[in-house]
């Protein structure tokens, strides 16, 4: 007679998932990850990132703190979440430290606990999407990326879908926000270059776009003394030749207004409501079209600086744009003996390199990047003589800092009345030109000359 087949257990059948999945939810523990959707992770990644900020908790506290948050989680799945902070943010920010535990404890048990520790700058340069932990500027470079790739040419490219999938899969929204037209893109490339700007801010504005939300900048306009505080709504970041702007709509104005990115000091979303225009698009396109007409028609210049001996060895060895050409002690007699000439779109981006070598470098040509130099050091010494006391004669270290000055000038120049008090090591020279154009005298140079 046979024998009926015993039943075999839950395990045993293939159904082990199932049982833990479900034996996990009894105890009110989602699973291990195990088709987790990312919006969830990133809610959980975000409060105990706020938790660690304010103190310092071990995981039995993190758990709690979560359930009383309600975020359900499992000791193992927290584990995981702390293991892929510390990957993502490194040991100096998220970091384990132990303490001696004070009250006593049964023999065989640890006499030390281990807590969690996080930094407060780590909070505010880390964006939790899905399984990933991004930086700022990790999160505007997939943008930028996506960008590129779909305006390269070729249409609707099978990698720009690609990369809609990959951005989609770690929680960032790559459809198109309410009320937006049909075009929108948040972001905007004339002639990719370097990002010399912080990236807390380019984020919290792609957000702003992202979201249709209203940001309060401070915001530091050219020549001015003092800082301007205005509401606007961000519609579109273009990036000239390595110098990121913001098209915003400044409702105060009734206007677009362009936002150097650079200038801007401090940028946070608020809950205001502003009424989006129907003609925005249009609006922000004329905008760029008419404050980059050079840029976005990518209209190239020649520029051509004379260099002093102190500056050479450092301006000759790099590359400053097409077609350069160096030549050495061109004009023996002068205080800038060499010449450097190059050719380049746009002035933003190189202005920041001659600005980093100001009084070794004269601009000789064109005359616009003459003016601008001159506006941008005429700018940052009256924002420093605002800001700062002047110094006297007798003031501590003035013998030096006329030492290190002079040392520095030529011999045929001298520092004039109009130095920047306050800042060791600085004066605001003013060079006028050697010759008249058309009979009129252009604007004299100023640059700053610094030696520490």
């Amino acid at each position: 007679m046979a024998q009926p087949k015993r039943r075999q257990p839950q395990s045993a059948r293939g159904d082990g998932g199932r049982l833990m999945r479900q034996t996990a939810a009894d105890h009110g523990d989602p699973p291990d990850g195990v088709g987790e959707a990312p919006h969830r992770r990133n809610r959980r990644l975000e409060e105990i990132l706020v938790l660690l900020q304010h103190e310092d908790l071990p995981a039995r506290g993190l758990l709690d703190r979560l359930r009383r948050a309600g975020i359900p989680c499992s000791r193992r799945m927290l584990q995981i979440d702390l293991d892929l902070l510390r990957q993502r943010l490194g040991p100096d920010q998220l970091q384990r430290i132990t303490r001696q535990q004070v009250e006593h404890m049964p023999r065989g048990c640890a006499a030390e606990r281990i807590f969690f520790r996080l930094r407060t700058g780590g909070v505010h340069r880390v964006t939790p999407t899905g399984n990933l932990v991004l930086g700022d500027d990790e999160l505007v470079a997939l943008h930028l990326a996506r960008r590129l790739v779909r305006g390269s040419g070729t249409g609707i490219h099978p990698l720009a879908d690609a990369l809609d999938r990959v951005l989609t899969s770690l929680g960032i929204p790559t459809a198109e926000p309410r009320g937006a037209p049909a075009s929108w893109e948040p972001v905007q490339v004339s002639s990719c270059g370097a990002m010399p700007y912080a990236a807390v801010h380019l984020s919290t504005l792609l957000r702003a776009i992202r979201i249709g939300s209203a940001i309060a900048v401070s915001y530091m306009r050219i020549g001015a003394h003092s800082r301007e505080n205005l509401q606007a709504l961000p519609a579109r970041l273009v990036l000239i030749d390595g110098a990121w702007y913001c098209a915003s709509w400044v409702p105060h104005n009734n206007r677009i207004r362009l936002l150097a990115v650079a200038r801007i000091q401090s940028a946070e979303l608020i809950a205001t409501r502003i009424t989006r225009p129907s003609d925005l698009t249009s609006q922000v396109d004329g905008a760029i079209h008419q404050a980059f007409r050079g840029h976005v028609d990518d209209t190239s210049m020649r520029i051509e600086l004379a260099v002093d001996n102190f500056a050479w060895d450092t301006v000759a060895h790099q590359t400053w744009g097409d077609r350069q050409k160096t030549v050495t002690n061109r004009w023996p007699n002068r205080p800038r003996p060499h010449a450097l000439a190059f050719t380049t779109r746009g002035l933003d981006a190189i202005t920041p390199w001659i600005l980093q070598f100001a009084g070794h470098i004269e601009v000789l040509a064109p005359t616009r990047l003459r003016r601008l130099v001159a506006s941008e050091a005429q700018s940052t010494a009256n924002i420093h003589q605002q800001n700062a006391l002047a110094l006297t004669p007798h003031s501590p270290g003035e013998a030096d800092y006329q030492a290190a000055v002079h040392a520095i000038l030529p011999a045929t120049e001298t520092p004039d009345v109009d130095r920047t008090p306050g800042i060791p090591f600085t004066y605001v020279l003013r060079n006028p030109p050697p010759r008249r154009i058309r009979g009129r005298r252009p604007p004299r140079a100023g640059y700053i000359v610094s030696g520490s």
